[in-house]
Formats: structure tokens, sequence, C-alpha cells
């Protein structure tokens, strides 16, 4: 049958996914997914085109002939397409892009007079019932994509089916390369609740899950419990003082979960509803609680400065014990996780120059040893297995998740629906995962003073969009920006003036993740980090034209740190054989060549070039050591032992001293350090901070900084794929 001349309304198959033009809709294995009339035409327009590439104006002529848009309406319809099947533009198995020219649809397409039902599925010239969500809506009316299906038989029969291959481990290969996110079926809105769904904890058989919501859109959060294939969660706690972090005991009976305010401290209450008990009283706020395989402990952390390690809370006696104590008091454990075997506890540990890096402690003898990897700024994390991590990692312009090998140390991408997504979630038994998607605008707000370090004249945007702006960085002359933006559908290198005019796009990866530009010291070219393959590497571009040219081999990881001042090299911070390093990398080909600065993990030349500023992983402070011809000469001193540079890319040296994001309990300020006498100055309070991002210009007076805007979050559902 030719495509050409079939009707556009006419149902057809696309791989596993079963498409309905006329309903807007795509079915696979009972699920029942909308799809925006745009969308679906565009992949209307593919499948009658399967094989073939399909230029850019032959879509837009054919999908919007009737009103008139740029290719940034193509481009967010096929990034669409992309999240409902979860494919990889990396290693595309539907849509791929040909660079310079258009799509091509690689998955089969079968028309429906070729094709039988499959059983379990409606047939594709069946009529389908689908209900939408939308936030905002009462949610005892709503309706999510999990119960969205035909009829009640079908919905039970769904809530079976995500129960079944109760073996994870049976379903990942042990071979780190092999592996892929196939294990999991695309992922599905499990909420979308107005206000904030966060932390979502499964079940140990995987089919509830806990999770803290402010229904009303504060931020006083309660516990909630929500079974899989059903829309109305059960509310187990309302209270005052917001209740967070949930936990599941190993017979899913019982939550733990963690109380704020006068009442602060650990609680446990019925998984079904019931009265709440409280387990220990604590001092500080409890900023992670995670339950062992064998229900006897807790594992929990607080920042208070004398509990800065791992506490385990023994539920028979009540006893409290110290597993871990950084030697560094600044330093703080978060997000422990018990291993399946309960051995083993990974944590995020967090502090001046840490990089958040992943450590495992031995939970019998409390041996601490770090991951393997480059597992750079992660957040949260959770086993998959007792060799296998899913993390929260931001790497390279974008907080997704990832897989961590720790016999090999391999990152994988497992691709997300979100832009940044939080707090996985992997049930011990089904191996669902479930993850917090947070979705926002990211601006890029501005701090004007009088003079260097002086008095604070405003703060207000300077560059915004209904897309996400950040990373800005000040050309040297400054005169231009340079910073990430997604509003060409995916997030990519831009230009503009210093106002935010003569907007230029100079990357285009679409979908890898790109970020971290810093401008050359003539301002001609940018270095930044990308990974088109899924494997981080630096790149350098001329911003006059140009394709990125590779710094580093693809999978060596690091990031970009700064230049050189003499415009050879660029310093990159990577972590081997598990300690962090910074290394100048020639820009015009040459080995690299490791600076001799123990665990640094950030660096930048001083204004003369003859002094190497960093932070180290592990050590509180700023550091230095001398440079003779660019070359690392000398011990590294430490020039600011209270230096306030807790996150190691959001600090600046300038010729006048030291500028700096400080994390304060009351909030985040801009500071400005003088470094010879040690003395810092408060500057501003700046809110919503996005990622590393601070800039100054040149003159010292304006300092720029990303900010999140319009935030909202809600919860994905991944189930096990069936065999």
């Amino acid at each position: 049958m030719e495509a050409d001349l079939l009707s556009s309304d006419q149902p057809y198959a696309v791989g596993e996914w079963h498409v309905q033009p006329l309903l807007n809709s795509a079915t696979r294995r009972s699920r029942a997914v909308s799809v925006e009339p745009r969308v679906m035409a565009v992949l209307t327009y593919l499948a009658q085109h399967a094989g073939q590439v399909v230029t850019r104006s032959d879509l837009l002529d054919a999908v919007w002939a009737d009103v008139v848009v740029n290719e940034d309406a193509l481009t967010r319809a096929v990034s669409e397409l992309r999240k409902l099947f979860g494919d990889d533009p990396r290693a595309p198995r539907f849509v791929e892009t040909v660079r310079g020219r258009g799509y091509r649809l690689i998955a089969p397409v079968t028309w429906a007079a070729d094709t039988t039902t499959t059983p379990g599925e409606p047939a594709l010239n069946s009529p389908v019932a689908i209900t939408t969500t939308r936030a905002g809506s009462d949610p005892s009316n709503r309706r999510g994509w999990l119960a969205s299906l035909v009829a009640g038989a079908v919905l039970a029969g769904l809530a079976v089916g995500l129960w079944l291959g109760r073996d994870l481990l049976a379903r990942t290969p042990t071979d780190a390369t092999s592996w892929d996110a196939s294990v999991w079926e695309a992922a599905v809105p499990f909420t979308s609740y107005p206000g904030r769904e966060i932390q979502p904890v499964l079940s140990p058989e995987g089919a509830r899950v806990a999770f803290a919501w402010d229904e009303a859109g504060g931020n006083n959060f309660d516990l909630y419990v929500k079974q899989v294939g059903s829309e109305r969660p059960l509310r187990l706690t309302e209270h005052p003082s917001s209740e967070e972090l949930p936990t599941w005991s190993p017979d899913g009976s019982t939550i733990a979960f963690a109380r704020d305010g006068e009442a602060r401290g650990i609680y446990t209450v019925p998984s079904m509803g019931g009265p709440v008990r409280l387990l220990h009283a604590t001092a500080a706020e409890v900023k992670a609680l995670d339950w062992t395989p064998d229900g006897q402990t807790l594992v929990f952390t607080t920042p208070a400065p004398e509990t800065p390690g791992l506490q385990l809370l023994d539920l028979a006696s009540g006893a409290v014990r110290t597993l871990t104590t950084p030697d560094d008091v600044l330093h703080r454990a978060t997000t422990p996780r018990f291993s399946p075997d309960g051995t083993r506890i990974a944590f995020v540990r967090r502090g001046p120059g840490s990089g958040r890096p992943i450590f495992l402690v031995d939970v019998a003898n409390g041996t601490v040893t770090p991951a393997p990897g480059d597992a750079t700024a992660v957040r949260h994390l959770d086993w998959i297995d007792d060799e296998t991590l899913v993390v929260v990692s931001y790497r390279s312009g974008a907080n997704g998740l990832w897989r961590l090998d720790l016999r090999t140390g391999a990152m994988t991408w497992i691709p997300t629906r979100g832009e940044w997504s939080f707090y996985p979630s992997v049930a011990a038994e089904s191996g669902a995962l479930v993850y917090q998607d947070l979705y926002f605008e990211k601006n890029i707000w501005q701090v004007r003073l009088d003079e260097p370090g002086g008095r604070l004249l405003s703060t207000d945007p300077l560059l915004t969009s209904t897309w996400m702006d950040c990373e800005a960085q000040f050309s040297p002359d400054g005169t231009r920006l340079a910073f990430m933006s997604s509003r060409s559908g995916f997030l990519e290198v831009w230009l503009s003036g210093v106002d935010g005019s003569d907007l230029v796009q100079i990357t285009e990866f679409e979908g890898a993740f790109v970020g971290n530009p810093r401008w050359s010291p003539d301002g001609t070219r940018l270095a930044f980090n990308a990974a088109p393959d899924g494997d981080a590497a630096v790149y350098v571009v001329d911003v006059r034209g140009g394709q990125p040219q590779a710094l580093t081999p693809p999978g060596q990881g690091g990031r970009v740190t700064g230049w050189a001042r003499d415009g050879t090299a660029v310093y990159v911070a990577t972590r081997r054989d598990g300690d962090w390093g910074l290394w100048r990398v020639p820009v015009e080909g040459g080995a690299p060549e490791p600076m001799g600065a123990p665990n640094a993990f950030a660096g930048a030349e001083s204004v003369d070039g003859q002094s190497l500023y960093f932070t180290r992983a592990g050590f509180a402070g700023l550091w230095r050591m001398p440079l003779v011809e660019g070359r690392a000469s000398g011990t590294p001193e430490r020039v600011f032992a209270d230096a306030p540079v807790d996150d190691a890319l959001d600090w600046v040296v300038t010729p006048g001293g030291l500028y700096s994001l400080d994390e304060r309990p009351e909030g985040t300020f801009v500071i400005f350090a003088d470094l010879d006498t040690e003395t810092v100055a408060t500057i501003a309070e700046v809110t919503d901070i996005a990622s590393p991002s601070l800039s100054v210009s040149p003159d010292g007076t304006t300092l720029l900084y990303g900010r999140y805007e319009d935030t909202r979050s809600d919860l994905q559902f991944r189930a096990v794929t069936k065999e």
C-alpha cells in the first residue's frame, strides 16, 4: 500500500505503539496516551514517509500550512515525540535526526489495513476513551495516564501487569556496556496534582508510592500513598509542620518520615493510615532517612555541626550511633540508601569543593570508600541491585538519571520526560522505578553595584523566556554573553549582546547534555561540556562560526573550569582513581598536564596569570599555587580558610577580591571577600539559584546568576518491561 495515498486519519502502528490520529492517541500494552494534534500530525507525516528523510521545510509546510511559525515549533514537536516513545536522540529507535536536512522515522510502520489486533490491545480502528489530566484540576475528579484505559477490567489487568517481572536482576545484564534503559517501560505520569509532589518512594512490592505533597501550593508538605493504577491518594498525615522523607519498612506495613518545626524528629505511621508515633526527637532538621532491609535500623542525617555524618537509629533500643564522621565538619553526608543486601550504604558527601561525590560505607565496620566513576554533582540515588546505582547527576547541563555500575564506574544515561529529575526510587521486589520530575523556567538575573564590592543598586531580570536560560558568562570585553538556553527545543549554547539582544545559537547537539560555557581570553572561542553520544567530553567552538571540536576523548568526563590566560589551554577538573584533580589541556593538541594540586575540584587563573586559584574536594577554603610560564610551581597554600565557596563553580576571583554565592540557613547571598584581609561583605540576597552560574563583568559592577521561576513538580513511573 502506498503510504502517500493514505488518509492522515487512518490508524497505524509504529513499533509496539498503535496510533489513532482521529483520536489524537497512541496506545501501547493497553495504555493510552493523549497526543497534541500538531505533534500527531508530525508523527503521521513521518509515518507516511517511513524510512525516508523528510526535510524540515516539508514538515513545516505539511503541518503548519495554516499558520506562520519558525522551526522551533517543529523542534519542540519532535522532542515531544521522543518523550512519548522514550527515545534517546543519541541512539534513536524511532525518530532519527539527519543533520542539516530533517528527520527520518526509523521504527517499523504498519497501516491498519495490514494489521491484525494483538491480544490485549484495542483494534486499530476502534475508539479508545481517553481522559487527559491538567494541573490545577480537582484531584478527586482526575484520572492519570495509568488510569485512562478502556474499562475497569483492563485497568485491573494493568495494575497486576505492573507487578510482573519480580526480579530485576534477571532482567539487568551483568555486562555494563550492554545495559540500557529498556529494562523499564516508557515513563508515564504518576501524579499531576496542583502544588508540588516530591520525594517519591516505592513500596517493596512496587504497587504503592509514598510521597510528600503541598496540596495547597505552599510549603507545608504532608504524606500520601497512591496505589499504582488508581488516581485518588490516601492521606497519611495532616500537621502544621512539614512532613517529608518517607521510607517504607521492608514488609510494607509502615512508613517512617521526618517532621520539622517544634515537633522535629523521626516518626512512623501505618501505610494504610493510622496513628502517628514519635521514634526519635532531633535538635536539628532531619535531612535524609532510609530503612535497613532487615527492618531493625534507620539511617538518618542532620546538618548539626556535631553530627555531620550518618547516624543509625536502633528501633528496638532507641539508641543512636554515628557511622561516619567526616574529617572536616563542613562536609555533610546526604541521601543515604542501604544496598539490597544491607551490607553497605551509598551516600553523597556534600561540602566545599566536594563536587558531591558518591561514597560507600561498610555497615559492619564503618569503612568509607569512594564510588568509582565520574559521578559529579550528584544529588540523590538509589540501588538497582547490589552492584548498581541509579543516580541524579548534573552532567553538562541538566539534572538527569544515570545508571552507575559500581564494578566499572561506567555511567549510562536513563532517558526521562522532564528537563530535571530527582529522588529516584526502585522497588525492591518488582524493580519498577519512580522519580520526581521538576518543571520550571530558568531565567538570567543581574545584580548591579555602584562599584566593585560596593553598594547594591538593583537586582532584576536580564534575559528571560518561557524556556530555560541559564549559566550566563560575560565575554572578556564585557560586550557579549554566552549562555545556555532551551529555546530551540534543546539545551544549547547561545550568544547575545550584554543586554540580551542579538541572539545567536552556536551549537546544535539536539538532545545531548550540553553546558558550562567558558570564554577564551581573547573572546573568540568557547570551551564547554557536551555528551553527544552519552559520554561527556570537553569541546571548543569558534564563536564566529564553525563546528565544535572535541578537546578530550569521549567518556573521559571532567568539567571545564576556565582558560589559561594566554589562551593556549583549558583547565578541566576530573576524578581519576577516586581522587579529583585539575588538568591543563592544550587547545591545539598535546597531552593533558596534571597541575599538581591534590584534590582540586575547580580552578581559575588569577587576572595576572601568575597564580592558580582552586577549591579542593574534602578541604574547606580557597587555595592557591604559583604558576611559572603556565606550569604549576611550588606547594599549594590555603589563602582563605573560611572562604564561602560551598558550590565549587559559583565563585570568581577578580582584581579586587573574591565574589561567591554563600549558602546560609537563612538564605543564599552574594558576598565579596578581600583576599588580603580575609574580610567578607554581604552584597545582596538572591533566591531560587539555578545551576552553577555566577559571572562578573570586567568592571566588577554587574553579577549574573541563574534563577528558577514558575516551578512545579510531578511524579513519573516506569514499570519493568514484560518478557
